[in-house]
């Protein structure tokens, strides 16, 4: 696996917070996760006829509307020429949208929500994110990704060991948001009573919608409250956001972070640590896996969960697997090649990563 820096995977500001928390700057190559021919939008039919699951190419992974932290949106908006004109028109849309602007940030709105947590990932163009550019099929924001964007890759080099990563610094990434996007709110002086409004803010309780959100509306005398003496300098309180982040060491994140930012620094550390681990534990015992299709001998297997990265094997193989239940798993290699198998030590760890096959304890 071809070893680079974070930031060839993250954006800049992830990547230096990520690789200044743990103290590393290497990590694999994403090769399977390819945007410019999407790895999720071949379907190829075998046997039986059915497809594996695919994405809609009108979207790609791209069916999904992101919330933008306040600094973020500030980036964006300080950037300049940095942002093409199709998509500083998209982000001005999306500021032009009162019901889901706050000083947290450009924000999914409940309603919004709540559809895509009810439509298959990836399949609906009317899910298309804002940030989506048509004719190039790239993301108009890719340098201000927020955390949840950034760390998704659909088919990880490392499986299901990779997806495990990956999330680790996903949430990770979520807790320097939060903590970043508080920061702004007071140091850049919302108000008392803006912040105890944002606060105070909640979910309807029945689940419910109201027409008003129906319909897109926001109430005018509550969104007033909730900016406080930055009501109507909107931009220009994100523009300040971004500058205030932008000049922050990461000392000083870790330091507003607290317990709760170490927590998910240490977390990130051990998932990076068996990321890392590229030798195949001694004892492995059969795992979890979906047979997606079957074309006689051929069988394409996928991950369990949570990765949708899939394998081709012989069904003999698959068979063969039993070996790994009964001795160490070098000599079950052993075992399964000298039976006229072919298993090199290279797919038996993508079968490790995949969790087809896992640690015996």
């Amino acid at each position: 696996m071809i070893q680079v820096s974070f930031e060839s995977q993250l954006p800049r500001h992830a990547a230096k917070w990520v690789s200044e928390a743990i103290g590393r700057d290497r990590v694999p190559l994403e090769t399977e996760s390819t945007c410019n021919a999407c790895a999720m939008c071949v379907s190829t039919p075998k046997g039986d006829g059915r497809a594996l699951r695919v994405f809609n190419p009108a979207t790609k992974c791209c069916a999904f509307i992101p919330s933008l932290p306040n600094f973020l949106v500030g980036m964006a908006l300080n950037s300049g020429a940095g942002l093409a004109s199709e998509a500083r028109r998209a982000l001005d849309e999306r500021l032009g949208r009162p019901i889901a602007v706050s000083p947290a940030g450009i924000i999914n709105t409940r309603l919004g929500a709540w559809v895509y947590e009810n439509v298959e990932f990836g399949t609906s163009q009317a899910l298309r994110c804002p940030h989506y550019l048509e004719a190039s099929g790239q993301c108009g924001i890719h340098r201000y990704r927020n955390a949840i964007c950034s760390t998704y890759f659909c088919k990880p080099v490392r499986a299901s060991n990779g997806r495990i990563f990956w999330d680790a610094v996903r949430d990770f990434l979520i807790a320097v948001e939060d903590t970043l996007i508080k920061t702004c709110i007071v140091r850049l002086g919302l108000g008392d009573a803006a912040v105890h409004r944002i606060c105070s803010v909640r979910g309807g309780r029945d689940g419910k919608f109201s027409g008003a959100e129906m319909d897109g509306e926001v109430d005018h005398e509550q969104y007033r409250q909730m900016w406080g003496v930055w009501c109507g300098r909107e931009r220009e309180f994100f523009s300040k956001s971004g500058t205030l982040v932008e000049q922050m060491p990461w000392s000083e994140i870790e330091r507003l972070g607290g317990m709760h930012l170490e927590v998910r620094r240490i977390a990130l550390l051990y998932a990076y640590q068996r990321h890392d681990e590229v030798t195949v534990p001694t004892h492995l015992r059969r795992g979890r896996y979906n047979v997606l299709q079957v074309a006689g001998e051929c069988v394409t297997i996928g991950s369990h969960a949570p990765s949708l990265n899939t394998i081709e094997v012989t069904a003999a193989l698959l068979e063969s697997l039993e070996a790994f239940e009964k001795m160490p798993a070098m000599e079950a290699l052993v075992s399964i090649n000298r039976d006229g198998e072919r298993l090199s030590a290279d797919k038996l760890l993508q079968l490790v990563d995949m969790g087809v096959l896992t640690p015996s304890v």
